[in-house]
């Protein structure tokens, strides 16, 4: 029942349009919900618009001049009703998703996206991947990704580049993307790399993915295309070429074939060397997996902070997840993307051989909708599992400030360091270089500026390192030699980050190969040079015996110093001119 109330007056004989706009949080495309062009009379004019988004939103007044000057158009008096945030929602459709706050509703397609849209970030708590998702820090064939064999080259997996992206989209000093390397093609080479089949549907598949292409205004195209299963149709279902900014840049788009398919993703080298093209962690929703459009939930959504174990019918904690001991029976609080060793049996309750775990004594209980847990930290602090209250700066960042160390435990840190002059960003699920203690809250929990003042918070500086404040209230550290980090909490790599170190889709023959052309190439210049010198040197003999024409192939050291050229013929006799002699006639088309 969310509605937007204003005044307007457009009052002239030159009036252009008034629009109302709509922009979501989920979408850059704005939608028109109020439109008025031409004179509406001397009067204000009262205008009530309901508003109906199931995503965060922001109303855009869009003024549209006229043919002339007698043209002003004012708005006064902005109100809303019915819009507070604090409103929870009941239920969403089937094909939506309730974020944990149970403030709004978003379209399933963009749950687990890499890119948070719930208010909370819940959309991207609790992912898991499905057949086609990679994010490219493994190999491509442990996520069924095959590179063509009849295109010009392969697609290279790397964690940097020289004229491409420095660092994977989410800004981690270690991830890695695949790019195709523009200074090892041709202009016009294509490169195309295959994911796995998916089942024939209609409408209810979406792939996800991120892409970066800045650089010549030429380079490109990226496409993506279908291909079934036999190979005899390939359909495009998307295209972009040109630069499109120093960015990261989102992709949704729906996926669907009468057939059993496979996407294809093709770049093509444009005619400059900084035409890189590179794309990240690429997502498929569930229902690509089955073919067939989601269920209604077929069981309780559990608190925030907590998941649910399917044969037990039981929510369990967060921190349950990825501890080594088996809690669920179907392994889905260990999947195989923990960063631990194989776990060990246990059971709820005193008797497992880990520290003992105990639910609630009076749970609260289980409903068909999300509730939130208690938290009495301030907006820019992370509470920990014992309540404990800590500055969100300090929030995976590799030392553990919690007592319980919980601020660093893999439920809560989807990344495990961020790339330097980077911190992570808990509301955005990735790692961001906004400015710090600027009041400007880049991050959108006011991560950036939670460590701010005159002092550094206790234990703050590591490894020796020496508090520092930097402008007005910005506090660092300085870092001694070996160390980095905005806490010096990092070791330099003695390794520098370039795509020869990061896995490689290729075998290792191609650096052989490079070896081999390198060395091809020295020869071949030591040789050149030497022609060059030899050529040089007959050149200026020749000039000292006074010869003035040299023959291109001969260089003249055999011609004797009185050579002269025959006089030339003329090379239009007999050909007749036209009338106003500045054309030739063609002889095979004169008149007979």
């Amino acid at each position: 029942n969310c509605n937007l109330t204003f005044w307007y007056n457009m009052n002239g004989r030159q009036i252009g349009t008034l629009q109302v706009l709509l922009k979501t949080s989920i979408s850059n495309q704005l939608l028109t919900l109020w439109q008025k062009t031409g004179n509406q009379g001397t009067a204000w004019k009262q205008a009530t618009i309901p508003i109906r988004s199931n995503s965060q939103f922001a109303i855009v007044f869009e003024a549209k001049t006229g043919s002339g000057f007698l043209g002003d158009i004012a708005i006064d008096d902005i109100t809303y009703s019915g819009c507070d945030t604090g409103q929870t929602v009941a239920s969403c459709q089937p094909t939506q998703f309730l974020c944990s706050n149970q403030l709004m509703c978003i379209d399933r397609r963009y749950r687990c996206d890499e890119k948070v849209d719930c208010s909370d970030g819940s959309d991207e708590d609790n992912c898991r991947p499905f057949n086609g998702d990679c994010s490219f820090e493994t190999t491509l064939g442990q996520c069924q990704w095959t590179q063509s064999s009849g295109d010009d080259g392969d697609w290279t997996i790397a964690s940097t580049s020289l004229n491409g992206p420095k660092r994977d989209h989410r800004n981690t000093a270690t991830g890695h993307f695949i790019y195709m390397d523009s200074s090892k093609q041709n202009p016009g080479d294509v490169l195309r790399i295959q994911t796995p089949f998916f089942p024939a549907s209609h409408g209810v598949c979406y792939i996800r993915f991120w892409y970066y292409m800045f650089g010549s205004p030429s380079m490109g195209p990226l496409k993506v295309f279908l291909q079934n299963r036999n190979g005899n149709t390939t359909d495009l279902f998307w295209e972009m070429a040109g630069s499109q900014g120093m960015q990261w840049n989102y992709v949704n788009i729906p996926l669907g074939s009468a057939q059993d398919f496979s996407v294809i993703f093709e770049a093509t080298r444009g005619d400059q060397v900084n035409s890189d093209i590179a794309v990240d962690d690429v997502s498929f929703t569930p229902e690509c997996s089955t073919g067939v459009s989601p269920a209604a939930p077929s069981h309780t959504v559990c608190y925030q902070g907590t998941f649910y174990c399917a044969p037990l019918k039981q929510c369990y904690p967060n921190d349950w997840k990825c501890d080594g001991t088996l809690d669920c029976p179907d392994g889905s609080d260990e999947p195989n993307t923990c960063p631990t060793t194989a776990p060990v049996t246990g059971q709820v309750g005193p008797t497992t051989t880990h520290k003992p775990k105990t639910l609630s004594t009076t749970p609260a209980p289980l409903t068909t909708t999300a509730h939130i847990l208690p938290n009495n930290c301030p907006q820019s602090k992370f509470q920990c599992s014992d309540g404990t209250c800590i500055p969100l700066l300090l929030l995976c960042d590799a030392v553990a400030d919690c007592p319980d160390g919980s601020d660093e435990t893999p439920s809560n840190c989807p990344i495990t360091k961020c790339d330097v002059g980077f911190y992570y960003c808990k509301k955005q699920r990735q790692c961001i270089n906004g400015s710090r203690c600027d009041n400007v809250d880049d991050c959108g929990d006011k991560t950036d500026e939670s460590v701010c003042g005159n002092a550094c918070p206790p234990n703050f500086c590591q490894g020796g390192s020496v508090c520092q404040k930097t402008g007005l209230k910005t506090l660092s550290c300085s870092c001694p030699t070996g160390l980095n980090g905005i806490r010096c909490q990092y070791r330099e790599s003695k390794v520098q980050r370039h795509a020869g170190n990061a896995p490689s889709s290729s075998s290792g023959w191609k650096a052989g190969v490079g070896v081999t052309v390198g060395l091809v190439a020295v020869v071949a210049l030591v040789i050149a040079g030497y022609f060059l010198w030899r050529r040089q040197r007959e050149r200026n003999f020749n000039e000292r015996l006074g010869i003035g024409l040299e023959n291109p192939t001969y260089d003249g050291a055999d011609m004797p110093s009185d050579f002269q050229m025959n006089p030339m013929e003329d090379p239009f006799q007999g050909v007749r001119m036209t009338s106003d002699a500045t054309s030739i006639e063609n002889p095979l088309y004169q008149e007979a």
